[in-house]
């Protein structure tokens, strides 16, 4: 019955909702953009590009209309350029890799976590696409807010002829299944692209997150049932950027804010669930919440919370953070988020997107959670803090395994 039940989820595409709403390297200098590393903790880099006529429908900050002296932190973010109201950006999805000649791969990253069934493999991240993937997001229109966020809209979707497709998937609990298809297609487009500067009133960083959905057609996938559900997926990234020279940098914190600080404000992402049989999901969900974050100068730690957390305007968890401090130069980040943990004890009054009793996983390989940079004001009240924070974990249910990946950018007011 089990395996009967398994099977028809992933005939039918199911990721484990009920409702539809990581880590590269350190950066030297760009001469396109400022682009940092998504990996917590580690360099950034800083250039700029050339563009008129800035955004008066994005923050103040992406407002310049250029990227010159702006650090941006992301997976994929690499190339990423602001040309007036135009923002061309890598992007982080499931896309083809170059093998050789006309031959690719599919670009999945694959962790396991353990369940109470055993050890299970999930999609943790992507590896680069190869080529480098980027959509281009018109800033001078936004297609709709909320009191979180702005969302505009990106490019239409694009595709690619592949003829030869080595592919690798999770096929079932914890095998990874091979296959090669021929003359098949690659499609992609952008869901939401969401802005969270502009409503929460920053002036000198930003912060946002995208998702997306990808897939592959043709030459004989889809002729097992399972196969369209393991190539069709949806996904996001979160990321940030900030202005570089305004940036603190250094080690003495104390001398700018004593031996404790405190930044309130907002967060804004997505979740998406993903069977861990066929790898695939159907959704996605948009989060919203509030952080507070309580910096230990003296000993450069850091604690903090998530709260008021709603997934698609139902409760979700209260989280609480742990983290570092760290010495940084500019377009390095500030912040390390070392721990994650969510309320247990909420489990039982949640609708939907409910973790079991295991530990939150860092996504993509990652040994960390996430980071931020703090930016300086024209006063100390006035100074910001910028980051990302992403973590999956795992629902166990009737015959099968979700796992709710967890994409979350987030902007602060220093108080």
């Amino acid at each position: 019955m089990t395996a009967i039940i398994i099977s028809i989820l992933c005939a039918l595409g199911i990721g484990g909702g009920v409702m539809v709403a990581s880590n590269g390297g350190g950066g030297g200098g760009s001469s396109s953009a400022a682009v940092g590393p998504v990996n917590p903790g580690g360099g950034g880099s800083s250039g700029g590009s050339s563009g008129g006529g800035g955004s008066a429908n994005a923050g103040t900050l992406l407002s310049r209309g250029s990227l010159n002296g702006i650090t941006v932190v992301g997976k994929e973010a690499q190339g990423t350029t602001l040309s007036g109201k135009n923002l061309t950006m890598g992007i982080d999805i499931f896309a083809p890799v170059l093998e050789s000649g006309t031959t690719y791969k599919t670009n999945e990253i694959h962790q396991t976590a353990s369940t109470t069934n055993g050890n299970k493999l999930y999609v943790a991240g992507f590896l680069s696409p190869n080529p480098a993937i980027t959509q281009t997001i018109n800033l001078g229109t936004i297609k709709s807010s909320n009191n979180f966020a702005d969302f505009y809209n990106g490019t239409s979707s694009q595709s690619k002829t592949i003829e030869t497709l080595n592919a690798t998937y999770i096929a079932r609990s914890n095998y990874l299944a091979t296959d090669t298809f021929t003359n098949v297609t690659w499609t992609y487009y952008i869901k939401d692209f969401a802005l969270g500067a502009r409503p929460f009133g920053l002036q000198n960083s930003e912060f946002g997150y995208y998702t997306w959905r990808s897939t592959y057609s043709g030459g004989g996938i889809g002729s097992k049932y399972i196969h369209q559900n393991h190539f069709d997926k949806f996904g996001a990234q979160s990321f940030y950027m900030f202005d570089t020279s305004k940036q603190f940098t250094g080690s003495n914190y104390t001398s700018r804010y004593g031996n404790t600080a405190t930044f309130n404000g907002n967060v804004i992402g997505a979740l998406h669930p993903i069977n861990y049989v066929c790898g695939s999901n159907n959704a996605s969900y948009q989060i919203t919440g509030n952080i507070s974050l309580s910096l230990n100068l003296a000993n450069k730690t850091l604690s903090g919370n998530l709260s008021n957390m709603k997934v698609n305007n139902y409760n979700w968890y209260d989280f609480s953070l742990n983290g570092n401090i760290n010495n940084v130069s500019a377009g390095s980040p500030n912040i390390t988020f070392t721990e994650v943990n969510f309320d247990k004890n909420q489990t039982s009054s949640l609708s939907y997107a409910r973790y079991d009793a295991s530990n939150l996983h860092p996504l993509n390989n990652s040994d960390n959670f996430g980071d931020a940079a703090i930016v300086k004001g024209t006063s100390i009240s006035k100074d910001e803090m910028v980051g990302r924070i992403n973590f999956t974990n795992r629902q166990e249910g009737t015959g099968t395994v979700f796992f709710y990946d967890a994409y979350l950018a987030f902007g602060a007011k220093k108080q």
